[in-house]
């Protein structure tokens, strides 16, 4: 599966027109070109210029966005991966792979509304905690930093919250890493507000930025976190069962109504949340609507399995209250 991320560009604007402009896409393109090939200064390439001038033909969707911690607004870009792979194809190009980090460092950066926080190595708290248990299931080596004077001298929260990287990279440097990893953590106004991360993978080679909301921060945080592991190309790990494995439970079809599925990156994301369960074998769309999407799943179980994987694995799908147990349809809610 592509990892969206790869294939979306964030451009900071003044002001939101009706629809971008032929040069805010091509902007756009660029990021996202030099991002998967590694090749800088792609814009002023010749034999990228008809590429470039048709970036409306490669785009899927667009938006305009501010980020939780608010301030500047971006248009983001969402384009094709299919024809965006063919395009690098036609150019005797390869996607760029970032490899995978030995070690990464970890600057995270919470904004809980009540008070605002960066964490160190031996921090206690809920949500360093999360991120290694999740870093230790997924077989990836992180670190903190210290936060000493020696640190704190370099930078401070606001530095790490506005994305300051001359200053996080000269922090970064004592510390014995491959990669840099930045997260901020907010919650949202209001008792019914979600908690929103961004999160910015950097190495040597390239940068990967995603983004991951919940209803909770260790919801939050293990999203997150599950993203990081498809973007390093990393699975969780599997222990040795101590009992023999018992029979592979008979296939069935369950049919599921997502309700809040407004756009294309969304429904490419429901997918690819569906696709992670292990029980899923099969999707199948049967219906498709501005903010409804009907799903065929063939799943190795029956409708129970499936309701209590996704459950327990997909925090962006809240099932609707008052489901009919009886029915053969589980119907849901996509949480933005």
């Amino acid at each position: 599966m592509a990892d969206p991320s790869l294939y979306r560009a964030q451009l900071p604007i003044i002001n939101a027109e009706n629809q971008p402009s032929s040069d805010e896409l091509k902007m756009a393109l660029t990021q996202v070109l030099s991002k998967l090939t590694n090749i800088h200064g792609i814009d002023k390439d010749p034999s990228w210029a008809d590429s470039l001038n048709r970036a409306k033909d490669w785009m899927l969707s667009y938006q305009y966005t501010t980020p939780s911690s608010g301030g500047q607004l971006f248009l983001q870009v969402d384009f094709d991966p299919v024809a965006i792979t063919q395009l690098l194809k036609s150019k005797g190009q390869s996607i760029f792979s970032i490899g995978i980090p030995e070690r990464l460092i970890i600057w995270l950066a919470v904004d809980n509304g009540k008070g605002q926080q960066l964490f160190s190595n031996g921090s206690q708290s809920v949500y360093a905690k999360t991120i290694d248990a999740q870093a230790e299931q997924k077989s990836i080596s992180v670190q903190w930093p210290l936060l000493d004077l020696t640190d704190l001298k370099i930078l401070n929260f606001n530095q790490v919250w506005a994305g300051d990287w001359p200053a996080i990279n000269t922090a970064s440097k004592r510390y014995n890493h491959d990669g840099i990893l930045l997260v901020h953590l907010n919650k949202g106004q209001g008792a019914a507000a979600l908690w929103a991360s961004e999160w910015t993978l950097k190495t040597r080679e390239c940068s990967v930025d995603w983004a991951f909301s919940s209803n909770d921060a260790e919801s939050t945080l293990r999203g997150g976190m599950a993203q990081l592991s498809a973007v390093l190309g990393k699975s969780a790990k599997t222990s040795v069962p101590a009992v023999p494995q018992k029979p592979l439970a008979p296939l069935s079809e369950v049919q599921i109504i997502v309700y809040g599925v407004g756009d294309l990156s969304a429904m490419d994301a429901l997918k690819s949340s569906l696709q992670q369960l292990t029980l899923v074998q099969d999707i199948e769309v049967v219906e498709l609507s501005p903010d409804e999407v009907i799903l065929k799943i063939s799943c190795q179980g029956d409708k129970q399995a499936l309701q209590e994987a996704i459950a327990s694995q997909i925090t962006k799908l809240i099932q609707s209250p008052g489901t009919d147990e009886n029915s053969d349809t589980l119907t849901y809610q996509w949480a933005l």
